[in-house]
Order: C-alpha cells, then structure tokens, then sequence
C-alpha cells in the first residue's frame, strides 16, 4: 500500500474518520511497519518504552526514512510539536512540519484526533496503531494507516513519539 506521497488537499476535507486497529505482527499487512516495531522493541530492552536517546532514526531502513516523523512533548502546558518529520508526511501536509504545534494542523478536526491521541499516550504509554481516511468535497479519499511508539524519559514520561506513516493511496 505504500507508494509516493502526494498532496492530498486535506484543507478541502468533508469527512475523516479514526479506527483504532489491532497490531498483527505476523500478518504480511503489517510488513511496512515490522521493521520499525522490531527495533523500537530491541531499543526498550525490557522498559516500557525506550528513551529519545535509545533511536537513531538512521538505523532504519532508508525507505522509511521518509515516512518517519517525530513529535515532541511539552509540559505545562501539556502540547506536542513535530520534532522531525520525513518527505512524505510533509509532502501530504503540503507544508514543513518541522516546529508545527499538532493543534496548528489543519483540517482542525484532524489535529483534534490526533492532539487527543497523543494526550491518551502521555497517559498510559501505549503503542497505537490507528486507520486515518479523509474524504474531500469531491469524494477522493486517502486511507492511511499509522504506527506511534512512546519514547521516554529518564523518569517514565512520554518524551517523543516515533511514528511511521503508510501514508496510502488517494482512491474514489
């Protein structure tokens, strides 16, 4: 399912919809994905989660490379913020996301979802594997699928994100 990126004018949104699915590590639907998971999973060596510090997003296959995106957590007030992102995923947005606070997405609806996610993730630390399809005024519809992994600090707080984006094909 994973092919180039291409804007998808996600300003022009009608419908998006968010399914949370289940993580099927053996299925060869999950292939694109298995390579990140296995070495977030190397990395955490028996913690919860691994440490910012434990990733070096250049031990990833390079054709990942360019749907890896990193967020980072703020405090006081609780806010997340693009820390790194790849080619595809600002090809999509039609924008750098470097430095974009998650809230200042747009469509808002969509930042909302997310912002919300990540919030549920500062909380209990959780892998999430989640369905994203948007569907503009003219029908056109993007199904994407995303892998988010907690990344933590010394003291057992999320401190990043690191997320991996099949960012799908634009369908009728």
């Amino acid at each position: 399912m994973v092919g180039p990126a291409r804007h998808f004018d996600l300003f022009d949104t009608a419908s998006i919809g968010r399914e949370v699915l289940t993580i099927p590590r053996d299925s060869d639907d999950f292939g694109f994905f298995r390579p990140l998971l296995q070495y977030w999973d190397a990395r955490r060596a028996g913690r919860i989660a691994p440490a910012r510090g434990d990733i070096d997003p250049l031990d990833l296959p390079p054709a990942l490379l360019p749907h890896v995106v990193l967020i980072e957590v703020r405090r006081d007030p609780l806010e997340f913020s693009y820390r790194l992102a790849g080619t595809a995923a600002d090809t999509i947005h039609g924008q750098s996301l470097k430095g974009v606070r998650v809230l200042d997405l747009r469509p808002e609806s969509f930042a909302k979802i997310l912002n919300a996610d990540l919030m549920r993730m500062a909380e209990d630390l959780t892998m999430q594997f989640v369905l994203h399809t948007f569907t503009n005024r003219e029908g056109k519809t993007r199904r994407f699928r995303v892998l988010r992994l907690p990344l933590c600090d010394a003291a057992g707080r999320l401190e990043m994100v690191l997320v991996l984006a099949d960012h799908g094909a634009i369908q009728r």
